[in-house]
């Protein structure tokens, strides 16, 4: 396929009818099912129409969503973990700037876990600065930390699970870090269902797409049919 082709056919994806059209192409030639599933259960319109009725039902309440994405195993979850610690790291710089540093190390470290970059051992290390602050937190002004700092904590028991456990034993977890992000303020489960689910599939089509071999490089041999769809819009 010539690079014009590939331009014209990349265009078609801004119509999601298109791009489904492709993707039940890509389904026939190489049967990953449970990958388009996975996109579908993240919002993603164009694999819910190339499903054709075959993309599983996604709940309504952001617990039992969250529980439901370990079926597709540990990655999608520690996802949602990392895209939850991002946004409470946002809120503390505001309401509690004296964790924020903190947190900050914290999410940045969490990518770096999931990758298999960085051991969990380290992330224990790293997570000992937040977790004394937080206690000082609670000591110096009250007994209750703030909700946001609860996320990251959860967040990163999760990873640690995540990275450590089956997914049975890890349940606990993704209920305690469902829970924390609940109890922030302005945080509603079709809020939290809306933009965590892009998130992930926003990280989940970019690692497609850089995974993926190019249709005019060697080893693509000339056919770039398995480019993975563009992110939403």
């Amino acid at each position: 396929m010539d690079r014009s082709s590939q331009d014209r056919r990349r265009s078609s994806f801004d119509d999601p009818e298109a791009e489904a059209h492709f993707l039940r192409g890509q389904l026939r030639a190489e049967g990953d099912l449970p990958r388009l599933q996975l996109w579908a259960y993240l919002g993603h319109k164009p694999a819910q129409l190339a499903l054709d009725g075959r993309a599983l039902a996604r709940p309504v309440g952001f617990l039992d969503w969250f529980v439901a994405l370990g079926r597709w195993g540990a990655s999608p979850v520690a996802l949602v973990a990392i895209a939850l610690a991002n946004r409470a790291c946002v809120e503390l710089e505001d309401t509690a700037p004296e964790l924020f540093t903190a947190a900050s190390a914290i999410s940045t470290a969490l990518p770096a876990v999931e990758r298999g970059d960085l051991a969990v051992e380290s992330l224990r290390r790293q997570f000992m600065p937040f977790w004394l602050r937080g206690s000082k937190f609670q000591s110096g002004r009250s007994q209750f930390a703030p909700p946001p700092y609860l996320v990251v904590e959860r967040a990163v028991q999760l990873m640690i699970a995540s990275q450590t456990k089956t997914n049975k034993k890890s349940l606990g977890d993704i209920e305690a870090l469902a829970d924390a992000a609940l109890r922030v303020p302005g945080w509603t489960h079709e809020d939290l269902l809306k933009e965590t689910s892009r998130e992930v599939l926003l990280e989940i089509l970019r690692r497609a797409s850089s995974s993926e071999p190019r249709g005019d490089s060697p080893q693509g041999g000339g056919d770039s049919s398995r480019t993975p769809p563009a992110p939403p819009a």
